[in-house]
């Protein structure tokens, strides 16, 4: 089902039909339509891109001890707002509050594969990861590119600690190594 990381080496096995960030993959809107009778969605295209578009699966952490997490998504879009192919450089990082992503307060999508730092890419326009915190407060994540409009989304985080600006360690930056 899904593509996953391997102990053969540095590289992904890419035999699932959602990849390793867990975005559906053209295989898996071909079942879904083939079993499940549902149309696939239209395919995006190349274009001129001008901004990102950044979703979450949840804008509410109703936990703060390591268990819940929200799956971000960016989009690369065109001046319309329609999703579009191309692959740009894209770093997502905490601008305010708590939290962190797999290697720290930020994290950065680049177009390509075949090295260590391109296991984290940008594909066909879409690049996924998740965000965690261990405080409770407001979180911005802000989806920068150079050269496009930046996109944000807000988390909110319940229970305790608290966040408290200036006195809360941020979170420590990982270098990303390649699994």
């Amino acid at each position: 089902m899904f593509d996953y990381g391997s102990q053969m080496g540095t590289t992904y096995i890419h035999t699932g039909i959602v990849d390793y960030f867990r975005i559906p993959k053209r295989a898996y809107y071909w079942y879904r339509n083939t079993y499940a009778k549902v149309a696939p969605p239209t395919w995006p295209t190349s274009g001129t891109a001008a901004g990102l578009k950044l979703t979450a699966s949840t804008t509410t952490l109703a936990a703060v001890d390591g268990t819940q997490d929200a799956w971000l998504l960016i989009t690369v879009v065109d001046a319309s707002g329609k999703a579009i192919s191309n692959t740009v450089t894209v770093t997502l990082a905490v601008t305010s509050g708590p939290g962190e992503f797999p290697t720290g307060p930020s994290i950065t999508f680049t177009p390509g594969t075949g090295t260590a730092a391109n296991d984290i890419a940008i594909l066909d326009g879409q690049a996924a990861i998740d965000f965690r915190t261990y405080y409770s407060g407001t979180s911005v994540i802000t989806a920068s590119s150079p050269g496009l409009t930046s996109a944000t989304v807000t988390i909110t985080s319940q229970g305790s600690p608290a966040f408290v600006e200036g006195q809360t360690p941020p979170a420590d930056t990982r270098p990303y190594t390649g699994q």
